[in-house]
């Protein structure tokens, strides 16, 4: 089915975001596509080709998944020395900043929209306090 999805999602590569796996439980997953527009029309598309339709998610994506990757490496430069994370969800531009960085994160959202999800706030703890360097 998967593959079936990614097909699907190729063919249509101007409104294709990502696909994958959503897992209810460690033996239980569905499959997940997301477009941009016409959501609806792939998603009753899908259901006519797949062999599970019950177990297939169509949703909303904020870009296809090449212009989130361009939109990634335009950013991960841009930003270079501001981020403490920074990655692609497929379909948009998870960035986190440190505390203190809510005008750059207005300023991303003006610019951006959806196709960016910023968390200000936060920080990355890399050691155990209980190590110790020798």
């Amino acid at each position: 089915m998967l593959g079936q999805v990614l097909a699907y999602g190729q063919q249509h590569a101007d409104q294709f975001g990502s696909y994958g796996f959503v897992w209810q439980s460690a033996d239980d997953a569905s499959v997940f596509i997301s477009f941009t527009a016409n959501v609806d029309e792939h998603r009753h598309a899908l259901a006519r080709i797949v062999q599970f339709p019950d177990e297939l998610v169509v949703c909303q994506a904020a870009l296809p998944g090449d212009q989130a990757a361009a939109l990634l490496a335009r950013l991960t430069t841009e930003l270079k020395g501001k981020w403490v994370t920074i990655g692609s969800t497929g379909e948009s531009v998870a960035i986190g900043l440190p505390a203190g960085e809510d005008e750059l994160a207005e300023d991303l959202k003006t610019r951006y929209g959806d196709a960016v999800k910023v968390t200000v706030g936060v920080s990355i703890t890399c050691c155990d306090e209980s190590t110790t360097a020798a």
